[in-house]
C-alpha cells in the first residue's frame, strides 16, 4: 500500500494512508494511464471522446494491433512506465487479442499487467478464452456512445477491489 498526504492550506493535513492504493489515486486525481489495442480508428476517436470526462481522468495511448501493443507495453515497462490497465480488442489483423493474451500470459513481466477486453465479439468461444488467460473483464463493445462513456468512467472500479496496480 502507498501512502499519499495531501496538505490543503484550508484543511490542514488529509491522511490518505488508511486508503487502498486506488482508491487515493482517486483522491488526488492522478489520470489512468490505458494502453488501448484498437485496429479502428473511428473506435479510437470515439474511445478518446468517451474517456475525454472520465474522472478520474484518464490518458490513453493506442496502438494499432497486437503487436505494435506488444512492443510498446515492453517498452514501457523497460522504461518503468508502465500502463496502469490494457484495453484489448480482440479481432484485429495480425496479432489478435488472443495472440497477445497467449503471450502476456507467459511473459513474467507482461503477465502482471491488468486487461479489459473490449471487443465486438459475443462468440461464447472468445469469452471463454479470454476469461482463461485472466482477464479483468470482458465487456463487449457498446452500441450507444453513452455506454462507451460509464465503461470509461467504471474502469477505476475495476481496479479498486483487488487493490492491485501494476508496479512502475
Amino acid at each position: 500500500m502507498t501512502t499519499t498526504t495531501l496538505t490543503p492550506p484550508a484543511w490542514g493535513r488529509l491522511d490518505l494512508t488508511i486508503l487502498p492504493e486506488p482508491l487515493s489515486r482517486l483522491c488526488v486525481a492522478e489520470p489512468l494511464d490505458l494502453l488501448i489495442a484498437e485496429d479502428d480508428p473511428h473506435d479510437q476517436l470515439l474511445m478518446t471522446l468517451a474517456s475525454a470526462d472520465a474522472a478520474p481522468p484518464i490518458r490513453v495511448t493506442f496502438t494499432d494491433d497486437g503487436a505494435q501493443l506488444l512492443a510498446v507495453l515492453r517498452r514501457r515497462i523497460d522504461e518503468g512506465n508502465t500502463p496502469d490497465l490494457v484495453v484489448l480488442d480482440i479481432r484485429m489483423p495480425g496479432t489478435d487479442g488472443h495472440d497477445v493474451l497467449a503471450q502476456m500470459q507467459w511473459s513474467t513481466d507482461l503477465r502482471a499487467v491488468p486487461v479489459v477486453v473490449l471487443s465486438s465479439s459475443t462468440a461464447r468461444s472468445d469469452i471463454v478464452r479470454c476469461w482463461s488467460r485472466g482477464v479483468l473483464a470482458y465487456e463487449v463493445k457498446p452500441s450507444r456512445f453513452d455506454e462507451l462513456v460509464d465503461f470509461f468512467d467504471h474502469l477505476p472500479d475495476l481496479l479498486a477491489p483487488s487493490g492491485f496496480r501494476p508496479a512502475g
